[in-house]
């Protein structure tokens, strides 16, 4: 039965996501409260009951607070058969897509998905969770680029951009994003994950073919057709008037983000505030655009 709680626990407020599906990353900023909640709340997936449990199979409660149902995200991967990390120097985490194969790919895909690299890869003086571009990094990553040029042969370095992400001092442990732009402005969820393990490379996923087997390439004429619908956007959009309504902007991040699934280019724009009604906490407000092309 449903029972009243009273809880004190840290509130996460999501402040970002990196695109790339299935590759899903949030980040919190936190802050400590005391809160009722409604407890000993059951899911059922499937008509079968399902019980969410932390890495240890020790079972934890799902909740609801203000309406709203709240589940532990490593039940989420479980649920959905996804791998999940957490950076606790970054308070990120991260849930990865399994590559779902038939046993006659198998082969193909211990080669290309899971091959591992000769030497070490040393991330150890590249800034954590910036994207830079990736042919700046040729020499350093060339063990890493020989393996995306093994499962995409068109693969072309300057078109791609990567993000590090290591959770340990020594950059042995962690993973490399590595995103497909159109253009110089275009970010895309054509995406490469390379998970590093002691030094090397056990496993690249691409977000995208293993997942959706109808993906295709755009054309040279389509991206060229992108880019100037995305260069007369931002020409115009520099003519709006911003208007901030006092509020308290910490951080703010615009993209463009262009989806190979649905097709859909957006304009994105958040602002990361600090919040007086929850004391200082930084939560984030956020805009989306379409743009036409």
């Amino acid at each position: 039965m449903s029972k009243k709680k009273i809880m004190s626990l840290t509130m996460a407020f999501v402040l970002g996501v990196v695109i790339g599906t299935p590759i899903v990353s949030y980040v919190y900023a936190s802050l400590t409260k005391t809160i009722e909640v409604v407890s000993g709340i059951n899911i059922e997936i499937n008509g079968e009951k399902f019980i969410p449990k932390d890495a240890n199979g020790k079972e934890v409660d799902a909740f609801i607070y203000n309406g709203t149902t709240y589940v532990p995200i490593r039940a989420i991967s479980d649920i959905y058969g996804s791998d999940i990390d957490w950076d606790g120097e970054s308070n990120t985490v991260s849930l990865f897509g399994k590559v779902e194969v038939s046993k006659n790919d198998i082969s193909k895909v211990n080669e290309l998905v899971s091959h591992k690299i000769d030497g070490k890869l040393n991330t150890s003086t590249i800034e954590n969770g910036k994207e830079l571009n990736l042919i700046d990094y040729e020499d350093k990553f060339k063990d890493l680029i020989v393996e995306l040029k093994k499962i995409n042969k068109d693969f072309d370095v300057k078109k791609y951009k990567f993000l590090v992400n290591m959770y340990t001092e020594d950059g042995n442990d962690g993973i490399i994003k590595v995103y497909y732009y159109i253009g110089d402005k275009i970010k895309t969820n054509k995406v490469y994950v390379a998970i590093i393990e002691n030094g090397r490379i056990s496993k690249i996923t691409d977000s995208l073919k293993s997942n959706n087997s109808n993906f295709h390439n755009l054309t040279t004429d389509e991206e060229k057709n992108i880019i100037d619908k995305v260069n007369k956007f931002l020409k115009d959009r520099e003519k709006v008037k911003d208007n901030n309504n006092g509020e308290k902007i910490k951080e703010r991040k615009t993209e463009i983000l262009y989806d190979y699934l649905t097709s859909e280019l957006k304009y994105i724009d958040t602002k990361f505030i600090i919040s007086d009604e929850l004391d200082g906490a930084i939560v984030d407000k956020t805009i989306e655009i379409e743009i036409e092309y």
